[in-house]
């Protein structure tokens, strides 16, 4: 079993985001004439980048707290 750290998990989240994006958005042009299926493969792809954006928000909070409890260790 592999070990990784908080960070990792954090990028491997935000790029599966990003994949998700790429694959909802190539799959809603293989879909162009039909409005639905454009309309739900859009959708989906304006959800991947809002995980993203929160993936991306965590991970910086994350990083930013970490920051803090070394300063505090070394006080």
């Amino acid at each position: 079993m592999n070990n990784y750290s908080i960070n990792e998990i954090m990028e491997m989240a935000i790029q599966t985001e990003k994949l998700g994006y790429q694959f909802y958005t190539s799959i809603s042009e293989k879909f162009k004439k039909d409005d639905g299926m454009v309309k739900l493969f859009t959708t989906l792809a304006k959800k991947e980048q809002v995980h993203e954006k929160t993936f991306t928000e965590l991970k910086n909070l994350i990083a930013k707290k970490g920051q803090l409890m070394r300063q505090a260790k070394e006080v």
